[in-house]
């Protein structure tokens, strides 16, 4: 039962943060797929607020070619790069959901069976349907959004909108 009861748990807070950081970006009309910075640090930091769990930032190159999709984020910043977040052995990357929807996503590729209705899978786990590679002190190289205007415009309301995801459910 305890098993049960924590997996229910973990679902709940990968749906909370995966759901919400998504509708912050939509719903203020930011790409997502154009911002794995700024989705990597909702992440961790939402994680750490909202469920006292410790997340890494991660950084380096992602290959969407084991999904069939011969494509990647190499590692050459700040022109083209990956950030991610770790917890525990989990990959966490929700801005790959809609990595299809930027206008650089080659469109042959949307017939790849890993993209339904125009965006990847949310990839939170320890097995990934992408490759990603991680440059030791990549996170160093990147510029922290978390001063910018729009970053925090997108917390709050992600934070918001978990805080009222969490009410419902106690």
């Amino acid at each position: 039962m305890a098993q049960k009861k924590t997996n229910q748990h973990k679902e709940l807070i990968d749906h909370l943060i995966a759901k919400n950081i998504s509708l912050a970006f939509r719903d203020n009309n930011i790409c997502m797929g154009d911002a794995c910075v700024y989705t990597s640090y909702l992440t961790k930091e939402l994680l750490k607020e909202k469920f006292d769990l410790d997340a890494q930032l991660v950084a380096g190159k992602v290959d969407f070619s084991p999904a069939g999709v011969g494509m990647a984020y190499n590692w050459d910043p700040p022109r083209e790069f990956h950030m991610w977040v770790k917890l525990g052995l989990k990959v966490i990357d929700i801005a790959v959901m809609t990595v299809p929807q930027r206008n650089d996503f080659n469109l042959k590729y949307l017939n790849s069976p890993w993209i339904e209705n125009d965006m990847f899978p949310l990839v939170w786990g320890k097995d990934t349907p992408f490759e990603y590679t991680k440059v030791k002190n990549g996170v160093e190289q990147i510029e922290s959004p978390v001063d910018a205007e729009d970053y925090k415009v997108l917390y709050e309301y992600a934070s918001k909108l978990i805080d009222e995801g969490l009410d419902e459910v106690r």
